[in-house]
């Protein structure tokens, strides 16, 4: 006998997965219980930063099954193991990108991503943007004229690079020549050509 046909809505996915979990003897305290011990092992171990974490490597470290950790995630946190880390290594890495200058690659593996187009693609999931436009992970060359006050040089004023770093972060002496345009390592403050010979 055919199935009949409707206006029927889709089950939705908190339905599908109250009806996985129908026969299971997790109650809500308990599920309550382990989602403190899920989001302390985020806030406070960052067990998010490990990029090999395992819905498995979870459960060992809060000493729940990887059945009841899967639930509470599902039901309770309302997500899956994948999206929930993410979520939290999305956020990690906004507030670097805002609070330090480290490079989107290197943000994109402190926090946990092992490839810069993952992290790319969790991060535009997550915030609906880019880790570039959603604040530069180093700041730009300043443009500014050679011999300012407070600078290195005191030559005829005319425009350069500055790297933007400072040199005393580099461990560099007031007699280093500033980043030239057209160096991209220089500008990015990463390398400083040598001084210029007098005459």
């Amino acid at each position: 006998m055919p199935k009949p046909v409707g206006n029927t809505p889709p089950a939705t996915e908190r339905e599908l997965a109250a009806a996985k979990y129908e026969r299971s003897a997790l109650t809500d305290d308990h599920a309550a219980r382990i989602a403190a011990k899920i989001e302390r092992a985020m806030t406070k171990d960052m067990l998010y930063r490990d990029p090999n974490l395992s819905l498995w490597d979870l459960a060992k470290h809060i000493s729940v099954t990887s059945n009841y950790v899967s639930q509470t995630l599902n039901m309770t946190l309302q997500s899956n193991f994948f999206d929930y880390v993410n979520k939290w290594r999305i956020q990690d890495a906004v507030k670097q990108l805002h609070d330090t200058d480290e490079t989107i690659l290197v943000i994109a593996h402190d926090v946990g991503f092992n490839s810069r187009s993952s992290f790319y693609n969790a991060f535009k999931r997550e915030m609906n943007t880019t880790p570039s436009a959603s604040g530069p992970a180093a700041p730009p060359p300043i443009l500014r004229a050679e011999g300012a006050p407070g600078r290195h040089h005191d030559r005829p004023a005319r425009s350069v690079l500055w790297c933007g770093q400072g040199c005393s972060s580099h461990g560099l002496n007031a007699e280093t020549t500033p980043c030239r345009p057209g160096d991209a390592r220089a500008a990015a403050g990463r390398v400083h050509p040598a001084p210029a010979s007098p005459g």
